[in-house]
């Protein structure tokens, strides 16, 4: 399908490594490398405050772009994807 990615479809192949992360707007964007990112965080013992939100943005930063204007709404979303993530793993 060539003319797939024209009418808005994007193969799955680029989709891998891929997540969505919804804004309180409504408006989403889609990141490379965020499981990873917080899995590492987890890993290494990170807290569940503003500081390793801080963190999760330097690192995703470097292989995605994160206008300086919406910098304080990412560390908002991302504390908020952490903190689920933390809870989800104490749960295993």
């Amino acid at each position: 399908m060539p003319n797939s990615i024209n009418r808005g479809f994007i193969p799955c192949a680029q989709l891998q490594g891929l997540s969505k992360l919804t804004f309180l707007d409504g408006t989403y964007v889609m990141v490379k490398g965020l499981d990873e990112i917080l899995a590492t965080v987890y890993a290494e013992g990170g807290q569940v405050n503003l500081d390793t939100a801080e963190e999760i943005v330097n690192r995703l930063e470097k292989n995605n772009y994160i206008p300086s204007s919406a910098r304080q709404e990412y560390q908002a979303l991302l504390l908020k994807e952490y903190r689920q993530y933390a809870a989800n793993r104490k749960k295993i």
